[in-house]
């Protein structure tokens, strides 16, 4: 039982080290996990590190292909752009249950939310993730779980273009992105008011980073066939 304890231990620790990696942007896309460089980093043996590549493969992070070799998943322009289009319906829609429910101390904490998301603009990863907590807080409102569950799934599988996004234009919040609106239309307690300003709210900011999706890709063809890159060296080649 210690033994198995151990190895869950070290499989959290691995899965946690790997994710945290490829959310903020340190492993960028196309990376090659070696499970025993990354054993070695965290003095564990392979065994965790590969079930937690497992793990990682299941939640759309990484890419197993059939040689058994783990890479972080590239999604395409294409594949972000279809991710933004299923977020803004679901985002629409959790936003409708919200309002149906909002009462002022939610409504209070979404604004002190806001609040913490503006006191991070110095640093843009943890922007991101207060960023992320405050729409993770609109979804939580209503009573549909899964649904917000599903939505911040979406949400981390385009964090790592994001945030390369905008470590490229120096950024933290994209051009159409509103937040004030955004609280105004739910406390209007207008459920068609605060669908249309999510609508706008998600879709606006995507239609920037879609495009800087499409040059990465098309520069990518037009230098195709460079090698690799290895965890070892944070995916930097």
């Amino acid at each position: 039982m210690a033994i198995e304890g151990a190895l869950a231990t070290a499989q959290q620790e691995a899965y946690h080290f790997l994710r945290d990696q490829i959310l903020s942007g340190e492993l960028t896309g196309n990376s090659r996990l070696n499970p025993a460089e990354i054993a070695d980093r965290l003095g564990v043996s392979r065994m965790p590190v590969r079930e937690a590549l497992r793990q990682l493969d299941a939640e759309g992070l990484i890419t197993m292909r059939p040689n058994r070799a783990a890479y972080v998943s590239n999604l395409s322009a294409a594949e972000v752009e279809e991710l933004f289009e299923i977020r803004i319906a679901l985002e629409v829609m959790a936003v409708g249950y919200a309002v149906r429910n909002l009462t002022e101390d939610t409504l209070a904490e979404l604004i002190a939310l806001k609040e913490r998301m503006d006191r991070a603009r110095g640093d843009q990863f943890e922007w991101v993730k207060r960023h992320e907590d405050f729409h993770q807080a609109i979804c939580n409102i209503g009573p549909r779980k899964r649904l917000a569950r599903e939505v911040g799934r979406i949400r981390l599988a385009i964090r790592p273009y994001l945030i390369a996004y905008m470590k490229i234009f120096d950024r933290v919040e994209m051009p159409g992105l509103e937040h004030s609106a955004l609280i105004d239309a739910l406390a209007s307690r207008d459920v068609k008011r605060a669908e249309e300003e999510m609508r706008q709210h998600v879709a606006n900011p995507g239609v920037g980073l879609i495009e800087f999706l499409r040059k990465r890709d098309a520069e990518a063809v037009a230098g195709s066939g460079s090698r690799p890159l290895s965890v070892a060296n944070g995916g930097r080649g």
